[in-house]
């Protein structure tokens, strides 16, 4: 009864744990110190610590703290939701090119999302040589769809990329591809 809601290990030879509503008790997990981390490892440590910096650092800024304590959620506090946006970045969900016909002025539709907020999306063109026909900003409204105004004629159209990539506040990028 003493140690009902006790959680945790005590002193480096007992751990109290719960699992599926049920309470146990067990030794000590084995630590190997001669453990090597994975590639995969070290790149989510190396993820966790940019984005711990970068909240650190956001919620300094006056603007930033208020637009993430905005969105918090009942328990979080504004670097709880810095550290998110900075550890998970935007995706680019889609392309409509069916207007895009080589034209200037063919309008290309970029569907665009992040945990936070997409800052940017950058379209870029090229013809099927892989050659950069043209790139630039694309214009937002207010449900995450972009929208590009090509500035170049494009006379092969056929087997062109089209890429869009995302960009968020913490500077995290995301992308897709479509050929024509």
């Amino acid at each position: 009864m003493i140690m009902h809601n006790t959680q945790g290990m005590i002193g480096k030879q007992i751990v109290f744990k719960k699992r599926a509503g049920k309470r146990y008790v067990s030794a000590p997990p084995e630590v190997n110190v001669n453990r090597k981390p994975t590639e995969n490892q070290l790149v989510a440590q190396a993820n966790f610590k940019r984005s711990i910096t970068y909240a650190a650092s956001a919620v300094k800024l006056a603007p930033l703290r208020k637009a993430y304590k905005a969105v918090a959620g009942r328990g979080q506090s504004a670097q709880n939701v810095a550290f998110q946006d900075a550890y998970y970045g935007p995706e680019v969900t889609g392309i409509v090119s069916q207007g895009y016909t080589g034209s200037i002025g063919n309008v290309i539709v970029v569907s665009a999302s992040d945990n936070f907020k997409v800052k940017e999306v950058k379209v870029a063109i090229h013809n099927p040589a892989n050659e950069l026909i043209e790139e630039g900003q694309a214009a937002s409204n207010t449900d995450g769809i972009w929208y590009y105004l090509a500035t170049h004629p494009n006379p092969d159209v056929t087997g062109c990329k089209i890429k869009a990539t995302a960009v968020d506040i913490p500077g995290n990028e995301g992308s897709l591809e479509v050929v024509v």
